[in-house]
């Protein structure tokens, strides 16, 4: 069954996270981040792994998507943006031409849907 990710901005990996109370979203910009991923994109290799931490913000060209400062490379997506002890976004794409930005979809009441469904399948 395909997952209801809302569209084109979302990148799903089926991965969900608990918190003491339930909750697998955040609804806020402007949090603190630790990024996670295997960058393999030259001049990287997908042997190690990178973690970016920073505050992320919204997107500037429209989406909800975060954006975060980070370096890593093709071949990061879907690594885990953990705040909190919170999984709440994942690597999903940078814009061609700028450098050090990592952005990630802005998980709201659809992710929450979606776990929530898991929890109870």
């Amino acid at each position: 069954m395909p997952w209801p990710c809302g569209g084109a901005n979302y990148v799903c990996s089926g991965t969900a996270t608990d918190s003491a109370n339930g909750d697998v979203v955040t609804t806020d910009y402007g949090l603190t981040f630790d990024a996670f991923g295997y960058p393999a994109a030259s001049p990287d290799d997908g042997e190690e792994l990178w973690r970016c931490s920073g505050v992320a913000g919204q997107d500037t060209r429209g989406t909800t998507d975060h954006r975060l400062p980070c370096s890593m490379t093709g071949g990061s997506s879907g690594g885990g943006w953990i705040t909190g002890g919170v999984l709440n976004s994942v690597n999903s794409f940078g814009y061609q031409g700028e450098r050090d930005v990592m952005y990630g979809p802005y998980f709201g009441s659809t992710a929450q849907q979606v776990y929530n469904a898991a929890q109870n399948d």
